[in-house]
């Protein structure tokens, strides 16, 4: 069969989030679709809806898949509604985060423009999924989906995760995504040499925050690939499309300490010395393991601080004290790595004096890049669970984190817009700021022209 996989979010939207998005979820699901023989294509919103629907049409495929996020959900039933007014015929498979988390409202919210979700790790799932449509049997039987069956919704049981990631192929890859400006990224190298792309090490978390859905996707128990897979798959992007970035997907990359020293160990032995890389961690990790990390060409970790409100930190389950924070982000910036740091305002109990007063703490630590977005309960967290929902927006494009999407009790939502800006220029133009880059550099000089451009992009964004 021919399967159209499609891509909607468009990249580049703004400085907080400059990173072209390569959706390698959908890569993942699609390679398994071509490891069953199928043909396979990728396709882009890059230049309009009307550009997109005829390119689509003109490939005419069997199965259209799409990997959705809740702020996506909105243009992804559009557009699956005039997919399915141009080919009545046409099977419209959807999964991600959203479906996974809503899969029946996702499905009755269609009005028929969608036939399957796919809950959870889909590539398996595609796989059966597939050979069903193809042969016209039926999915009753089919673990890790819900569809439309004479207008009632089924949802079958869940499908055992894939216990040895090794087995799965490799994604294939969008090289569309490698020439795009990645003006306001902090790396190294430079912005201007950035060649950027994801790759995946592990899937689940054993720790459930009250804010995050992705024990809904992969599950608690994490599963990792072999060190020598990851760093095969790095060197072989590289050899093809020039990467010289690699941010590794994982919820925590030191999640198992033991797994990671094994990782830097093999990327010492056997990585192409033109690739450094970053990730996502949680705080607490050991000056030892941040100086293994560095010597293995770690050159930016991301974490996820959210706030230094203490009873804020308490409501979210965050298990970290300020204290740790400050030791964590300082050392991380004494070996020579970016410090990274997700922070949201707008909880629920904050007040705007609340909000600055957290806030001055946090431009008291060497971070020296900031990613601040607005809390938001998204489908399948607890939080959204426990959320009253006619406090929420009902615009689901509004949930991408740079929105405001709760009735706040003490902030109207243009004013926290307002606040957000006010805090970036606090952060970025504040004589902290600037003492902890000095500081930084005179220690780490090779990252001068990264900050240079670097500086170029803020100063732009923010006047």
């Amino acid at each position: 069969m021919k399967i159209a996989g499609i891509h909607l979010d468009i990249p580049g939207r703004n400085f907080l989030d400059p990173e072209p998005e390569e959706p390698i979820g959908l890569e993942y699901v699609m390679a398994a679709a071509e490891d069953d023989g199928h043909n396979i294509r990728l396709f882009f919103d890059w230049q309009g809806k009307d550009k997109l629907l005829d390119e689509i049409i003109g490939y005419d495929p069997d199965v259209v898949l799409l990997e959705v996020y809740t702020k996506d959900f909105i243009a992804s039933l559009s557009l699956c509604q005039e997919l399915k007014e141009k080919k009545k015929d046409l099977t419209i498979v959807v999964g991600g985060y959203h479906p996974t988390a809503l899969p029946q409202q996702t499905l009755l919210d269609s009005n028929g423009s969608l036939d399957v979700v796919v809950y959870g790790e889909g590539e398996d799932t595609l796989k059966e999924l597939l050979h069903c449509i193809e042969e016209g049997s039926s999915l009753e039987k089919v673990k890790g989906i819900a569809y439309l069956e004479n207008d009632n919704v089924k949802i079958n049981a869940p499908r055992e995760l894939i216990a040895d990631l090794d087995s799965i192929r490799w994604p294939v890859r969008a090289p569309q995504f490698y020439d795009l400006q990645t003006e306001g990224c902090l790396f190294y190298p430079e912005s201007s040499r950035l060649r950027y792309a994801p790759i995946v090490h592990s899937r689940g978390c054993v720790r459930s925050c009250y804010f995050c859905s992705s024990n809904r996707m992969w599950g608690r128990r994490p599963r990792f690939r072999s060190p020598s897979d990851v760093v095969a798959e790095m060197n072989h992007v590289h050899k093809n499309h020039r990467i010289n970035m690699f941010f590794i997907e994982d919820l925590s990359i030191n999640i198992n300490e033991r797994r990671l020293f094994a990782l830097c160990d093999e990327m010492e032995k056997r990585l192409d010395p033109d690739i450094y890389w970053s990730s996502c961690a949680n705080i607490g990790l050991s000056k030892a393991l941040l100086t293994k990390m560095r010597q293995a060409k770690c050159v930016c970790l991301c974490y996820g601080v959210e706030t230094l409100d203490p009873l804020i930190l308490k409501d979210q389950k965050k298990r970290q004290s300020a204290l740790e924070i400050k030791r964590s982000i300082t050392e991380t910036a004494n070996v020579g790595i970016i410090p990274f740091i997700f922070y949201m305002i707008g909880f629920e109990h904050e007040t705007e004096e609340s909000i600055r007063k957290a806030f001055r703490e946090l431009c008291k630590l060497p971070g020296l890049r900031l990613r601040l977005t607005f809390a938001t309960p998204f489908p399948g967290t607890e939080w959204y669970e426990d959320v009253n929902k006619n406090a929420l927006d009902k615009d689901w494009s509004k949930f991408d984190t740079a929105h405001p999407v709760m009735d706040h009790p003490y902030l109207a939502k243009q004013r926290l817009l307002q606040l957000r800006h006010e805090l970036l220029v606090e952060f970025y133009t504040g004589a902290a700021y600037k003492d902890h880059v000095d500081q930084f550099l005179s220690l780490h000089p090779e990252y001068e022209k990264s900050f240079s451009e670097f500086w170029v992009a803020i100063d732009k964004a923010l006047n």
